[in-house]
């Protein structure tokens, strides 16, 4: 009982200190979800996103920078960064080039007037007309996205499922009086969901696109557990 007390505690203390931190900070939402740069690159050849990664990293610096496979073939990549300068582009896609693109070879001039009229000086310019332009690119400007956007696809699905849910909890666990079930359930979900979001607020671990699920497969394992306790508590009863 005392063990279950100081728990209790220490999650209050979690929440409001997490609760300060948001007021007074706010999340630490990742730059993919606020305005950012990018640039999508095409790459015919095979490629590590490794390489790309190491060939971004050599032009942004310290800069936050994610790189994307598109998926549609799996040919081409989303640079992403939280904003870049012309300057940066040019080099980015000039490095891709030097690595990805091949040069071209020079057009065969027909019958044998090729070798014998060719001067040291039309050699060079030959050479200089394989090297193959940089290829062009845009920069492309990403909106911020709302928290709540990511939100409302799950709003209504997580009403309609939480309402199946304790339905079937309230007339599962009569014999357990079905208020004190859902009210414990409902309770144990809540302090959870705040105590996860509270954790991510004090450490300022970034909000992604993942953080959701993640958020809900917890809920869900909690779910599951918290159903097999009340199973052996109404196992206990009907036994006595």
């Amino acid at each position: 009982m005392k063990n279950k007390k100081i728990i209790i505690l220490a999650l209050v203390l979690l929440i409001i200190a997490g609760i300060v931190v948001v007021g007074l900070k706010g999340f630490n939402v990742d730059f993919m979800l606020k305005g950012h740069d990018s640039i999508e690159y095409k790459i015919s050849d095979d490629f590590k996103i490794s390489d790309v990664e190491d060939i971004a990293k050599s032009v942004f610096g310290e800069k936050k920078f994610k790189v994307r496979i598109i998926e549609l073939f799996n040919d081409a990549v989303s640079i992403n960064a939280e904003n870049i300068t012309t300057e940066e582009a040019d080099n980015l896609v000039k490095k891709l080039d030097n690595k990805y693109k091949k040069v071209e070879n020079p057009t065969d001039v027909e019958g044998e007037n090729a070798e014998s009229t060719e001067t040291p000086e039309s050699a060079e310019t030959s050479d200089e007309n394989t090297i193959t332009e940089t290829t062009s690119y845009e920069i492309i400007s990403n909106p911020k996205i709302k928290i709540f956007s990511l939100l409302k696809p799950f709003i209504i699905p997580s009403i309609i499922a939480g309402i199946i849910i304790i339905i079937y909890v309230g007339f599962r666990y009569k014999k357990l009086k079905s208020i004190n079930v859902i009210l414990n359930l409902i309770g144990l979900i809540a302090i959870s969901v705040l105590a996860i979001l509270s954790v991510i607020a004090i450490t300022r671990f970034p909000i992604t696109i993942y953080v959701l699920p993640t958020i809900m497969l917890v809920v869900l394992s909690e779910l599951i557990l918290f159903c097999a306790n009340q199973e052996k508590k109404l196992k206990n009863i009907n036994e006595d």
